[in-house]
């Protein structure tokens, strides 16, 4: 059913509860009222609805990771994972490879391209590139500002269809 906001206005779709007992405590999920907007219409003109797709994972630049492997830039998206064949792989964009870390923190991805601008938006985190990417229409294309090895490099990604076979971040 509708999600309502104090005003009584819809501004979700209700999708999911996880709970412990069955019932309706616990925590609850919802598709935002502007995705169902852009679903249903792509439903009703199309008969299906096409995710664009980017193909990479990876992490926010943090202070500790700029210490931590010297990196030249204080902002950014560190690529840990370029998926083959995707259409960020197709435009030249590289993931980074796992080290060992001295320490509790686990594995660390070093060397991977560092995106500083992604469609003009500096970018500071995945889930605003994701966000992006979720705006955009599969065969659109993205500017990529990115460094690799200290060298600014620009690229242009075509987005491709996320298909739910892919496990990749969008």
């Amino acid at each position: 059913g509708p999600l309502l906001n104090d005003q009584g206005q819809v501004i979700g779709v209700n999708s999911q509860i996880q709970t412990k007992g069955g019932g309706f405590d616990g925590i609850a999920f919802a598709v935002p009222s502007s995705r169902v907007k852009a679903v249903s219409k792509d439903l009703i003109a199309d008969g299906e609805v096409q995710y664009a797709w980017l193909g990479v994972a990876g992490g926010e630049i943090t202070p500790a990771l700029v210490k931590a492997q010297d990196l030249p830039v204080d902002t950014g998206v560190l690529l840990g994972e370029v998926t083959k064949g995707s259409p960020a792989y197709e435009a030249g964009l590289r993931g980074g490879r796992e080290v060992s870390s001295q320490g509790n923190d686990g594995a660390a991805v070093e060397g991977g391209d560092i995106i500083l601008k992604f469609d003009g938006e500096e970018l500071t985190s995945m889930r605003q590139r994701a966000d992006i990417v979720d705006s955009k229409e599969t065969g659109d294309k993205v500017k990529v500002e990115y460094l690799r090895g200290g060298d600014r490099r620009t690229a242009t990604v075509t987005l491709g269809e996320r298909s739910m076979e892919v496990t990749a971040d969008t």
